[in-house]
């Protein structure tokens, strides 16, 4: 081939690349290198419009489903509390000035006003015929208790019974027709961490649903004799007293009672709840008479010292560093069945 042919020859390459396209790592290139790999895809073009995200099948959990079951057996409380019986509530908790204040369902009136005060707290029904579990702090010293269905029906309560120790009381409403309620469930099921929802009237917002998890089992806060509580995360504040702490089968396994509230103001995400399994306890005795009777000893113990323990020759313990086991018997009441058994 002569000069003048292969001139020719370079003349036309352009024209024949003009309509050929080649790939360099998947992308269409004017260049002439095949550097492609069979094994990598085109990357798709943005195309404008609705972003459509596909999302992980693992969610937090919803209770939307739960709250539309258990929620109309939940009641809003209203009681107007002596005014005496209001100051020395306000006092803080079941105690007088605890550490652990209640978290009382209504703002105080002046102290020099001897009016009534309207208290706020919550409850719900565990019987077709109107049967209402609240906290005894809710209506101790009421004059007149109602209570408020889901629904916005108000109806007039009796206070069937009371237990301080507990905290515990029972109501009872008449309706012309069942009431939806709810069951006990066991709180010794109950595990820290699992989810738990409480719902009640808070500040006077009924049908206020909040959630969290069990932080811990068989709290003492130094409130009563029969100290249990479940404690929660779940936000508590004042008008919660004595709504419903549900699991995630529906069951009621406390009564929202208590926080831990330096300040005392709202919730800072330590509240306590009375054990399901006190609960049914309690309300049973309360529907058949009214009152609790619990058996007593009739003794006065004090605890042994680890001197009066070496001077009675008693066992160490087996845990160093833990107080002796056992109490010692300081008196005995006369009359007592501790006294009758000799």
């Amino acid at each position: 081939m002569n000069q003048e042919q292969r001139g020719r020859v370079r003349n036309r390459v352009p024209a024949l690349l003009a309509g050929c396209a080649f790939f360099v790592g998947g992308v269409a290139s004017p260049l002439g290198v095949h550097a492609a790999r069979a094994d990598t895809a085109a990357a798709p073009a943005p195309v404008a419009g609705v972003i459509k995200p596909t999302g992980t099948e693992q969610r937090i959990p919803d209770f939307v489903g739960l709250v539309k079951q258990v929620k109309p057996a939940v009641v809003s409380i209203t009681a107007m509390i002596k005014a005496s019986v209001a100051e020395s509530e306000n006092g803080g908790g079941m105690g007088g000035g605890s550490p652990f204040p209640f978290p009382f369902p209504f703002q105080m009136m002046p102290q020099q006003s001897r009016q009534p005060v309207e208290a706020r707290g919550s409850g719900f029904l565990i019987s077709a015929d109107g049967y209402v579990v609240t906290n005894n702090h809710v209506v101790k010293g009421a004059t007149k208790v109602t209570v408020t269905l889901d629904d916005g029906t108000t109806l007039p309560a009796r206070v069937v019974g009371r237990d301080s120790k507990t905290d515990l009381a029972l109501l009872k409403v008449t309706s012309s027709q069942k009431l939806p309620f709810i069951e006990l469930g066991r709180s010794d099921d109950v595990q820290p961490g699992e989810w738990v929802i409480a719902v009640g009237n808070p500040y006077g917002l009924g049908g206020t649903v909040t959630a969290g998890i069990v932080s811990a089992r068989g709290r003492d806060i130094n409130e009563g004799p029969y100290d249990n509580f479940i404690q929660v995360d779940a936000p508590i504040n004042r008008g919660n007293s004595g709504g419903p702490l549900f699991t995630q089968d529906g069951k009621v396994v406390g009564v929202n009672t208590a926080i831990l509230s330096p300040s005392g103001g709202g919730s800072i995400g330590i509240g306590f709840a009375i054990p399901s399994d006190t609960v049914r306890s309690v309300v049973d005795q309360l529907r058949k008479s009214g009152h609790v009777v619990r058996g007593y000893l009739g003794v006065n113990a004090q605890t042994i010292s680890p001197v009066m323990a070496s001077a009675l020759n008693l066992p160490a313990s087996t845990q160093p560093g833990a107080p002796p086991a056992g109490a010692l018997v300081a008196s005995v009441a006369p009359g007592s069945p501790a006294e009758k058994a000799g």
